[in-house]
């Protein structure tokens, strides 16, 4: 696939091809520790999006998923081959790198009282923490350790439980259900034709 312009239908633009840009109206930052920085420029450029040299004038910020030094609120520069490979703007959740911006960090107010019971996981936290944790897992990350799941608990929407009882949530028990779902379900290879019997 050439690095020429998309449309939102996954098809590319020619020279003389018009059509909705996926980038169009959305500023990058691209971080000079990007492997092939030039080359994602040139797609982000090519689809409609401005370079920007200030982080913070930024819609998304680009970082390479496999360093440990990415700004805060950074994304994977897989956002921008799998949008342009799709010819839709990905979620940009899905891409998430990097520390939480503290700005996002939610922090109790005195007047707020903090909750001494627990709470049960419903189906969609498990659906919402399987989602995430297949994403990392992608994106070449550790799954069993903490920083992924501080993450989780830092987005919104996921302060219902602390990060410890997200990870044990998963470790302990959607982690061994999805294994055994696995091993129970019917072989998954193709079977050939020719070796069926009439």
């Amino acid at each position: 696939m050439s690095d020429s312009g998309v449309t939102n239908t996954g098809g590319q633009l020619g020279e003389g091809d018009h059509g909705d840009l996926i980038f169009q109206g959305a500023s990058f930052f691209i971080s000079v520790k990007v492997p092939s920085r030039a080359r994602f420029v040139q797609l982000v450029q090519n689809n409609g999006g401005t370079i920007t040299k200030f982080e913070k004038k930024a819609d998304y910020r680009i970082g390479d998923h496999l360093r440990n030094d990415n700004p805060p609120g950074c994304i994977t520069f897989r956002f921008v081959e799998d949008s342009v490979a799709n010819g839709v703007l990905e979620d940009p959740d899905f891409y998430r790198i990097g520390p939480v911006p503290r700005s996002s960090l939610p922090f109790l107010s005195t007047t707020q009282s903090v909750k001494t019971t627990r709470r049960k996981f419903t189906s969609e936290e498990d659906e919402r923490i399987m989602r995430f944790v297949r994403r990392k897992a992608y994106l070449g990350e550790a799954i069993a350790g903490n920083k992924i799941y501080q993450e989780f608990a830092s987005l919104e929407g996921n302060d219902t439980h602390t990060y410890q009882a997200w990870r044990d949530r998963y470790i302990k028990h959607l982690k061994p259900l999805a294994v055994a779902q696995s091993a129970q379900s019917p072989d998954s290879k193709r079977r050939c034709p020719e070796n069926e019997k009439p």
